[in-house]
C-alpha cells in the first residue's frame, strides 16, 4: 500500500509503502509505523495511520540509536526514566536527555538540593494520545506526577502539535468533576471566549454551567464593542445574579459570591489567576481545587495570594523531600512546630519523605498551607539537614 506522508518536524513530503496485512491485523484501530532517518528527510518520527490507511497523525519519535560514519560515537546509555500512565497505567519510559522523547520540559530553582523538572510525556493507547505531567531530579529519578489527560490522535495537528480541544461550549473537566460547593463562592469558572472552552471550578448541580458560560461570552463581546480596552475587572448580571469577571486578553474568570464580604480576599487572587495560559491551567485540575480549598479558612493572610498561586503552579510540590541526615529530624522537629505553629502531625511525614507537600495538602492540613510552606522554605534556605 502506497502512503503518502509529511515530516512533522520539517515538513519534507514524501512516500513508503506499507504491507496492508500490517493494518488489517492490527485490533487496536490505529498503526504507528516509525519512519527512520534518512527514507524522506534526515529526522525520525511515528506515523499513525487508520485501519483505512489514512494518516491519522505524526509525534517525534522516542529514542533512535545511531551511529555516524563521520567519526562520531555511537549513541548509548542515556538516562532513562519511567513511570506508569495516570490513565492506563502502562509503564512509560523516555530520555530526559533526549527532547525527541518527551513534549515540553520546565526547570525549576533547586529544591532541597535537587535540581527538578517538569517534562509532559506523551505516548499511544487504542485510539487516543495520553500525556503525563511529571517531575524528574536531575539523576533522571521519577518523583512525583501531576496530571495525566487524554487526547484523540484525530485531534492531532499534522505538524505534532496538541491542538485546543474541540470548539464549542465544553466544559472542563470533562468527567464534570466540579467542586459543587465552597464556603465562600457560589460559582466560579475560566472562559476562553476564542475557543469556547470553560473551566468549571465550583458551580451547583442545581445551574447550567454551559449556559451561564453562553450568556457571559455575548456580555463580553457586546462590551468588546463599547471599550477600547477589554483588561481589568468588571460587573455583569445573569438571572437573577451579579457576576463579578476578570478579563485577560481572551481568558475571563467569572464569580459570585456567597459571602460578598470575601469579594476583596477573592479580587486579588483572580487578577492573577486569570493572567494563567488557558490551556496550562486547565489540566490542573487538582491544583486549583486544592488552592480553591486553601481559601476557605476563616480569614486572610498576607501571604494568601502568594500561597494560592503556589499551590497552583510550583510543580515541585508533588516531589518528596529527601534529606541527607534524616537522623536530625527528631531533634530539630520540636523548634519548627513550636515557632512555625505546624503540628508534628503534619510536618514530620513531610521531612520524612514519606509523603509530598501535595498529598498533604490533599488531606484536612491544607488551611495551614502558608505555615507549613513557610517552614519548608526556612529549612531549605537554611540548608539546616546538610
Amino acid at each position: 500500500m502506497h502512503v503518502d506522508m509529511q515530516c512533522p518536524l520539517c515538513n519534507t513530503s514524501g512516500s513508503v509503502e506499507i504491507p496492508t496485512t500490517i493494518i488489517e491485523n492490527n485490533p487496536r484501530g490505529i498503526v504507528s509505523i516509525n519512519i527512520p532517518c534518512d527514507l524522506i528527510c534526515k529526522h525520525n518520527f511515528q506515523l499513525f495511520l487508520d485501519r483505512k490507511g489514512s494518516v491519522r497523525g505524526y509525534q517525534k519519535t522516542d529514542f533512535q540509536p545511531w551511529s555516524s560514519n563521520a567519526g562520531q560515537e555511537t549513541v548509548s546509555c542515556q538516562k532513562q526514566t519511567q513511570f506508569a500512565c495516570k490513565l492506563c497505567n502502562s509503564v512509560i519510559k523516555f530520555y530526559p536527555d533526549d527532547k525527541s522523547s518527551y513534549l515540553s520540559r520546565r526547570d525549576h530553582e533547586l529544591y532541597f538540593g535537587m535540581k527538578l523538572a517538569t517534562y509532559q510525556v506523551a505516548h499511544m493507547f487504542g485510539n487516543e494520545m495520553h500525556l503525563n505531567t511529571v517531575i524528574i531530579d536531575e539523576n533522571g529519578n521519577f518523583q512525583g506526577q501531576l496530571e495525566g489527560y487524554p487526547v484523540p490522535l484525530s485531534e492531532f495537528l499534522t505538524g505534532g502539535a496538541i491542538p485546543a480541544r474541540n470548539l464549542g461550549y465544553n466544559i472542563i473537566p470533562e468527567d464534570g468533576a466540579i467542586v459543587y460547593t465552597h464556603k465562600f463562592l457560589e460559582v466560579v469558572f475560566l472562559l476562553n471566549t476564542e475557543t469556547f472552552q470553560v473551566f468549571g471550578l465550583v458551580c451547583p448541580k442545581s445551574l447550567n454551567l454551559e449556559e451561564i458560560a453562553r450568556i457571559t461570552c455575548e456580555k463580553f463581546q457586546e462590551m468588546e464593542k463599547v471599550y477600547r480596552n477589554m483588561s481589568g475587572s468588571a460587573a455583569i448580571n445573569i438571572a437573577d445574579k451579579t457576576y463579578r469577571i476578570w478579563i485577560f486578553g481572551k481568558t475571563i474568570l467569572a464569580a459570585t459570591f456567597a459571602d460578598e464580604l470575601f469579594f476583596d480576599r477573592f479580587d486579588q487572587i483572580a487578577k492573577q489567576l486569570v493572567r494563567q495560559p488557558f490551556d496550562w491551567l486547565s489540566v490542573r485540575t487538582d491544583q486549583v481545587r486544592t488552592a480553591l480549598k486553601f481559601l476557605e479558612r476563616p480569614q486572610g493572610s498576607q501571604n494568601e495570594t502568594g500561597t494560592f498561586l503556589r499551590l497552583v503552579t510550583d510543580d515541585r510540590l508533588f516531589s518528596r523531600i529527601r534529606v541527607k541526615y534524616p537522623e536530625n529530624i527528631t531533634r530539630i522537629l520540636p523548634r519548627l512546630t513550636q515557632e512555625f505553629g505546624i503540628t508534628g502531625e503534619i510536618l514530620e511525614p513531610i521531612l520524612l519523605g514519606q509523603k509530598s507537600l501535595n498529598e498533604q495538602f490533599g488531606s484536612a492540613f491544607i488551611t495551614q498551607a502558608t505555615e507549613l510552606l513557610e517552614v519548608i522554605d526556612f529549612i531549605d534556605r537554611r540548608k539546616l539537614f546538610a
